[in-house]
């Protein structure tokens, strides 16, 4: 059966800059009670510290990055953040990128709609090809939080059975 248990957080909790202890635990007690035999992450490949790493070497469990590289994203159709940033600059007539976390702003709708179809969609593409290309289950994936969503609706689309562990691994960790 393939089977993803999937984790969203924030890449400084994955780097190990903010409670890598108390991440490395809560993983490794995730692999241990769900026997994962494959560890899949959303992160830079050229990072230095991923605490997921450590742990799959701890565990002898395989660890791969399923991000594209920013050199792969013309191969994948994944279009560059800043491309997007510019083309809604042009539609709203904007001399620069406004710096808004209102989301009833027109143009912050504008920009998180396309960044949703013409960045992550197509990343997370990717993501999914390359589990399925390794065909080791049950798998951890290790994604950014605004992910868990939109993923987990991609892997039940493509019958593979998704149990959310955490939504945003972290957020109630660093504030108890």
């Amino acid at each position: 059966m393939r089977k993803i248990f999937l984790v969203g957080t924030e890449h400084q909790y994955q780097r190990g800059e903010k409670l890598s202890h108390e991440f490395g635990n809560f993983l490794q007690k995730v692999c241990i009670d769900a026997k994962i035999r494959l560890i899949a992450e959303e992160i830079k490949l050229d990072e230095k510290l991923v605490v997921a790493r450590v742990i799959a070497k701890e565990l002898n469990i395989h660890h791969v990055i399923i991000d594209p590289d920013p050199s792969q994203y013309d191969e994948y159709e994944v279009k560059r953040i800043n491309r997007i940033q510019f083309e809604v600059m042009q539609l709203f007539d904007l001399d620069s990128f406004p710096d808004s976390n209102d989301i009833s702003d027109p143009v912050a709708i504008e920009y998180l709609e396309r960044m949703v179809e013409q960045h992550n969609k197509p990343r997370e593409k990717v993501w999914l090809s390359r589990i399925e290309a390794e065909n080791i289950w049950p798998t951890l994936v290790i994604c950014g939080a605004g992910h868990v969503t939109s993923f987990s609706n991609l892997l039940n689309h493509n019958d593979i059975q998704v149990s959310v562990i955490e939504k945003h691994w972290g957020r109630s960790v660093a504030s108890g």
